[in-house]
């Protein structure tokens, strides 16, 4: 964010703030590895044997958190950089 003129501060408000939005966009993905990661707990803690589903249920829940997150990321990109222009300019 250098090469765009913003101080550290207004760089990290920028990039935190649409982070957050297309954060929350994806959160629906969160929830479904939240419930999975629970099924997986739930079924060491009452002694359920699923057999290789409780491998999938973690692996699911491993990758669904990673999947919000890089989407979340992936999305924001364009409008963090889109904000830093315009808050370059209006400084002109």
């Amino acid at each position: 964010m250098r090469h765009y003129g913003l101080t550290y501060p207004q760089a990290e408000r920028i990039i935190r703030h649409h982070t957050h939005l297309h954060w929350r966009r994806f959160s629906w993905i969160g929830g479904v590895a939240l419930a999975m990661l629970v099924a997986y707990m739930g079924s060491a803690w009452f002694d359920i044997d699923l057999g290789s589903a409780r491998f999938l249920l973690l692996a699911g829940a491993s990758l669904g958190t990673g999947l919000q997150l890089w989407l979340a990321q992936r999305a924001a990109y364009p409008a963090i950089l889109q904000e830093a222009k315009e808050v370059r300019n209006s400084k002109d």
